[in-house]
């Protein structure tokens, strides 16, 4: 046998051919770390493992990507996948209370959207937004817009109260009382009694048990019918 067919094991050798190893290769003496240099065109890279953790490193022999003796996968960098990435929660490094859960809660801080949030398997019930507008809408109709300008609704409005925003001592309640600052109407205005006989104020002649009050030719008549 030739001697070049053989490795030293004593000393640092190279092999021309390939090795191929059917059982097991252990790397390191348990005195150290370990590690394996792949000599690659340009840059070389290592795989290195030390006090149960074990990763690639960067150029600078830092970790860029381990897994510790826990079997946590830690990656310092960017991490770019060409088909979907699977986890059961993605959490904030630095806040590890932030996270996104898909299947339950998440937390977010802040979420820019495009256009739409709509409801899962409704997509016509949803919030759009545009440019300094929001547009609630149900069955794919507008209910609800908002601009610089106003709120605006396309449907009946409930509430108990509706109070005014620049002094909320006047309000309106419509089945209690009501306070007002000026009350102005262009027809009439009718104020129903137990009876069921109203008292209407207006500019024309009441008809049918009610009592009016209306101007005619500059004076002012009290009218009962």
């Amino acid at each position: 046998l030739e001697a070049s067919q053989f490795l030293r094991s004593d000393v640092d050798d190279t092999a021309a051919g390939n090795i191929t190893i059917e059982g097991i290769l252990t790397v390191g003496d348990d005195s150290g770390p370990a590690q394996i240099i792949l000599n690659g065109t340009s840059q070389n890279r290592q795989i290195y493992s030390d006090s149960g953790v074990i990763g690639f490193l960067n150029a600078s022999l830092n970790y860029a990507a381990r897994s510790d003796a826990s079997g946590n996968w830690i990656v310092e960098t960017n991490v770019q996948a060409g088909a979907d990435v699977i986890g059961q929660r993605f959490v904030d490094a630095d806040n590890n209370t932030y996270l996104l859960n898909p299947a339950s809660t998440s937390t977010l801080n802040t979420v820019g959207i495009d256009s739409d949030l709509f409801h899962n398997g409704d997509t016509d019930t949803k919030l759009s937004f545009a440019t300094d507008d929001i547009s609630l809408q149900t069955g794919g109709s507008e209910r609800l817009g908002i601009d610089n300008d106003s709120a605006d609704f396309t449907v009946n409005v409930y509430a108990p109260r509706y109070y005014d925003s620049d002094n909320n001592s006047f309000y309106v309640d419509p089945a209690s009382t009501s306070i007002l600052n000026l009350l102005r109407v262009t027809d009439s205005a009718e104020f129903e009694q137990a009876t069921g006989n109203p008292i209407r104020i207006g500019d024309g002649f009441g008809t049918g048990g009610s009592a009016t009050i209306h101007r005619y030719q500059g004076d002012l008549y009290l009218q009962y019918n």
